[in-house]
C-alpha cells in the first residue's frame, strides 16, 4: 500500500498537481510516530489513531477498506484522487514510519530531526535544503 500511496504523490507532483507547502506541526508528527512505536502489524492495518492527527474517518475508511479489498494501481489511485491532499500524505507518514518498524528500521527520533513538511521523502536533497529552518530561529536574544 504504501509504494501505491508514493507511486500516487510522485504523479501528482510530476504533474505539479501539488503545489505548495504542505506543513504539519512538528510536535504532533511526533505524537504520530511516538503512538506508532507502541503499535504492532494489525493495528497498522486498521490504521489504529490515525484520527487522532487529523486524517478524518472517511479517509480512514477507504483505505482500510482499500487494505482488505485491494484491486491494483488503478483502483487504488481513483480511491486516493478523492482524499484530501493533506490527509493523504498523513496517511503516506504513518504508512512510512509503519514500513520502517516492521523492517526493524524503526528507531526513536528526537522530535527535532521530524520534518515538518509532508512532502519531505519526496524532496531531492536540494529541495530538502530549502524547507530547513534556520538554527537561530525562535532563540532569545541572550542581553
Amino acid at each position: 500500500m504504501l509504494h501505491l500511496i508514493s507511486d500516487f504523490v510522485k504523479k501528482q507532483l510530476d504533474d505539479d498537481k501539488l503545489a505548495g507547502e504542505y506543513l504539519f506541526p512538528r510536535n504532533q508528527l511526533y505524537q504520530m510516530y511516538f503512538v506508532m512505536s507502541r503499535l504492532d502489524a494489525p493495528r497498522f492495518c486498521k490504521l489504529d489513531f490515525i484520527v487522532n492527527f487529523g486524517v478524518p474517518q472517511q479517509a480512514k475508511a477507504e483505505v482500510c477498506e482499500l487494505f482488505q479489498t485491494g484491486g491494483g494501481q488503478a483502483h487504488a489511485f481513483s480511491v486516493f484522487e478523492k482524499l484530501d491532499e493533506v490527509a493523504l500524505l498523513k496517511i503516506h507518514k504513518y504508512l512510512f514510519w509503519a514500513d520502517k518498524k516492521l523492517h526493524s528500521v524503526f528507531y526513536i527520533e528526537d522530535k527535532d530531526t521530524i520534518s515538518e513538511d509532508l512532502l519531505f521523502d519526496f524532496r531531492s536533497e536540494e529541495d530538502q535544503q530549502k524547507f530547513k529552518r534556520s538554527e537561530q530561529l525562535g532563540n532569545k536574544k541572550a542581553n
